[in-house]
């Protein structure tokens, strides 16, 4: 019962309360969350959504092939002393959320793993672990079959693609051609190619400090056929 409607009854709120009351307002509630109430939260969503599935079937296909895609984006905000607010790589004042959606070839996406992070912090900051959760919900929501995990080229990194082979599901991430991943001009020109078959490729390489990892193994390269300034463009 809100104070409001209590106020009605038989003067329940001067019975409740000594002196004048004002009514709480929903941001003043969650301002006072600290990041332990957060991760609470998060794991009551995800109970929540394991006992929805057993209701209704959120993925159906699940059984065959589950993709699991991780984005983020800044949302604009305002207000000076709004907490976490800042100025990200989209020049603009906001929070920066990620956000894990599953869907598989017969069911729509289904959000099954958030987090709000401050408005500076880059896009994959917190990616591998908000994944790892992503796919313990989706395993406990029933999906039996191939899990896949899409990203693009912004949380293509050593701990996001550990992460993904420590839980034996496949990744698909976009690449940069340059800081850690191709800066072969000569591999760009051949797999370019028509009709050529995919070159084995070992990616991430350059990062010397964390310790030997799995991923640093030959996979095929699938490539996409772009046009880089310093390449001349041949005709079809």
């Amino acid at each position: 019962m809100a104070l409001g409607d209590a106020a009605s009854v038989g003067g329940a709120v001067a019975k409740a309360f000594t002196g004048v009351r004002a009514p709480s307002t929903l941001g003043t509630f969650l301002r006072a969350f600290s990041w332990g109430h957060v991760r609470q939260l998060e794991s009551t969503a995800r109970a929540f959504i394991c006992n929805l599935t057993v209701h209704c079937n959120l993925l159906p296909g699940g059984d065959q092939v589950v993709r699991l895609d991780i984005d983020s984006k800044v949302k604009q905000v305002y207000g000076g002393a709004k907490q976490g607010a800042e100025h990200g790589y989209t020049k603009v004042k906001g929070l920066h959320f990620q956000i894990v959606t599953a869907s598989t070839p017969l069911a729509a996406p289904v959000i099954v793993a958030t987090r709000l992070r401050r408005g500076a912090a880059g896009s994959a900051k917190g990616a591998a672990s908000l994944i790892a959760e992503a796919i313990k919900t989706v395993r406990a929501m029933g999906a039996t079959g191939v899990i896949t995990v899409r990203a693009d080229s912004a949380f293509f990194s050593h701990k996001v693609v550990a992460t993904c082979r420590r839980a034996k599901v496949r990744f698909v991430a976009g690449m940069l051609s340059g800081a850690d991943s191709i800066d072969d001009l000569d591999v760009l020109r051949h797999v370019n190619r028509d009709n050529d078959p995919q070159p084995p490729f070992t990616a991430l390489q350059r990062n010397l400090s964390p310790p030997p990892r799995p991923s640093r193994s030959p996979r095929p390269l699938t490539t996409r056929r772009l046009n880089r300034k310093d390449t001349p463009i041949r005709p079809r």
